[in-house]
């Protein structure tokens, strides 16, 4: 019983550990100084939307020029502080 319990605790870990650094969203390019990202619907179980906010906020706090497109995408100002487009992401959970 003991083994059964630890297994199946062991084996919720690991799926939550996979989970937490599904990307949620990613660069899709950059484009006219701008970079552009996307969105997955059903990544860890939430909505494009609910990743969008949240990487919106996330960028938000460092103080990048972000804004939502749509209900999925996000584009930003490429200033000399941001970076690379292909640097920023979202994840579900710290990786």
């Amino acid at each position: 019983m003991y083994l059964k319990q630890t297994s199946l605790i062991f084996l919720f870990y690991c799926l939550t550990m996979v989970w937490a650094c599904d990307t949620a969203c990613s660069s899709t390019g950059e484009r006219n100084g701008k970079c552009y990202y996307s969105c997955s619907e059903g990544t860890c179980h939430m909505t494009a939307n609910h990743h969008q906010h949240m990487f919106l906020e996330g960028l938000s706090q460092h103080g990048y020029q972000c804004r939502g497109i749509g209900v999925s995408g996000v584009e930003c100002d490429k200033t000399s502080n941001f970076g690379g487009c292909y640097e920023h992401r979202w994840t579900c959970g710290k990786c």
